[in-house]
């Protein structure tokens, strides 16, 4: 089976798609049936993906989101680049989505809404670099984030819970 070519979301904190700048890459298979919302243009772009915001750290060594997951406390306010998938993104305009990598799922979003994904990524695979925070999300966010990606309110974890932001 062909997986769909790697996007990448990167962040390089206090130094230039992710956090302070950001990048993502993405490659593009839309439905033709639904509008796709596209509100970042690409700052790159080959025959296998779209680079938004800046270019990602060629140095950086991606681990998985189970790995950033299972050792969190290590992690935490720290940037890392990460490996995972894009099940649902914000059917708005972009600027948040939801990671899954098996059964682990997070909460990405855009530091300062530094770029959007186009809203038809979902799907996709993605190489991000940012940082791993916790934010407590009440009851009312969830059901606003849930709506976003047009899912129910049960698919956004209440409470403290790990974001990551790109």
């Amino acid at each position: 089976m062909n997986k769909p070519p790697l996007a990448k979301l990167s962040a390089v904190l206090c130094l230039a798609a992710g956090l302070l700048a950001s990048t993502a890459s993405v490659a593009l298979d839309a439905d033709p049936q639904a509008a796709v919302v596209r509100l970042s243009e690409p700052v790159e772009k080959n025959t296998s993906s779209e680079t938004f915001g800046t270019p990602f750290p060629g140095s950086a060594s991606a681990i998985s989101l189970q790995q950033l997951l299972a050792d969190a406390d290590k992690h935490l306010a720290q940037e890392v680049a990460v490996t995972t998938d894009i099940a649902q993104v914000c059917q708005k305009k972009g600027c948040f989505f939801i990671a899954q990598d098996g059964d682990t799922t997070m909460r990405v979003s855009f530091k300062d809404y530094g770029f959007f994904l186009p809203t038809d990524s979902g799907g996709k695979a993605v190489e991000l670099y940012g940082v791993l925070t916790q934010k407590h999300v009440s009851k009312k966010a969830a059901q606003h984030f849930a709506k976003d990606i047009g899912a129910d309110d049960a698919s956004i974890a209440t409470g403290l819970t790990y974001e990551f932001v790109a």
